[in-house]
């Protein structure tokens, strides 16, 4: 059995998922990594085992369906061994008014991006909080902090993980269990192809400098982290102004992010 700490990262496949696997395979962890491309998980699985020496185990799950976080719970339980982290990175959004929006996709964002993310935790937390020990991070959004026209659902599924993430952290705290909620702005990822919604580059993140800094306020024992100056300006904004206005103003925005063509 290895001695390495094992961390599990939902997600993997891309964007900010694959640039946690890579960021914690240098920093010597065993991997379990896990999305809908096969294909890509193992590419991934094989570079970084390829730079770091690294186990890294790959499981195809597709977290709309009900029967993955009980599967993916299963696999990582047949290694034997605690799970120190979990990274519940997966998540989408969609944009357009919400009478457009099929009820279907709606549902399928509140799944993947809550009832999942409920379900991975509470199938490895309860073993973390019994030895005293582990980590879990939770991949929340600037948009958890204010309504947002034209990505509604999106906008509340990651409300409702950053209010979730700050409970849990307080619970877990005295059991020596650390939570963090990570709430980016817009970062490099496939997340705006996937939601059909542009964004202006300039204030745009890297998602390697995302995973840096919130990997960095784990290690501090924050609850939540809102990476970059930007962002923290922003959000410093909408908890000073009126909720109506900040409503409005994000109505604005978000329409000047319509996709073209």
């Amino acid at each position: 059995m290895s001695d390495r700490p094992l961390a599990l990262v939902t997600g993997a496949s891309a964007g900010l998922g694959e640039a946690y696997a890579r960021a914690l395979g240098a920093r010597g962890f065993d991997l379990v990594v896990t999305a809908r491309r096969e294909d890509r998980l193992q590419a991934l699985a094989n570079d970084v085992h390829g730079r770091t020496d690294v186990k890294v185990r790959v499981i195809a799950a597709d977290l709309r369906d009900r029967d993955a976080p009980k599967q993916i719970a299963a696999f990582v339980h047949l290694l034997g061994r605690p799970l120190d982290l979990l990274v519940n990175n997966a998540g989408f959004g969609v944009y357009g008014e919400a009478r457009e929006i099929p009820v279907e996709r709606d549902l399928e964002m509140v799944d993947v991006n809550v009832r999942a993310m409920v379900e991975v935790t509470k199938r490895f937390l309860p073993a973390m909080l019994e030895r005293g020990a582990g980590a879990i991070m939770h991949l929340a959004s600037t948009a958890a902090f204010q309504p947002v026209p034209l990505m509604a659902t999106y906008g509340a599924t990651k409300a409702f993980v950053l209010h979730w993430s700050e409970a849990l952290a307080r619970e877990a705290a005295p059991h020596g269990v650390r939570i963090l909620a990570v709430c980016p702005g817009t970062t490099d990822t496939e997340f705006q192809s996937v939601a059909n919604v542009t964004a202006p580059s300039s204030v745009t993140m890297d998602p390697v400098d995302v995973v840096r800094r919130s990997l960095r306020a784990l290690e501090k024992g924050k609850h939540v982290i809102v990476p970059g100056a930007l962002n923290k300006l922003q959000i410093a904004g909408v908890r000073l102004a009126p909720r109506r206005a900040v409503t409005a103003v994000g109505a604005r925005v978000m329409r000047g992010r319509k996709p073209q063509g």
